[in-house]
């Protein structure tokens, strides 16, 4: 006779489906958070190399320096 299988647990086939589905939900959320991370370094250097360039023109008094 063989043991009948516990209706309250889920079948190796699911388990490994929502294990790739969570790796993949996963690393989207990690690119999502190094894309955040990236984005807002590069734009705080921009922000501040455009205030010392538009520092540079107010102080040598030509708009084209």
């Amino acid at each position: 006779m063989q043991p009948q299988p516990n209706p309250f647990l889920p079948s190796i086939d699911t388990i490994m489906v929502l294990t790739v589905v969570a790796s993949i939900i996963g690393s989207l959320v990690w690119l999502g958070l190094l894309w955040v991370i990236v984005r807002g370094a590069t734009l705080s250097a921009l922000r501040k190399h455009s205030e010392e360039q538009a520092e540079r023109r107010r102080n040598s008094g030509s708009p084209l320096s």
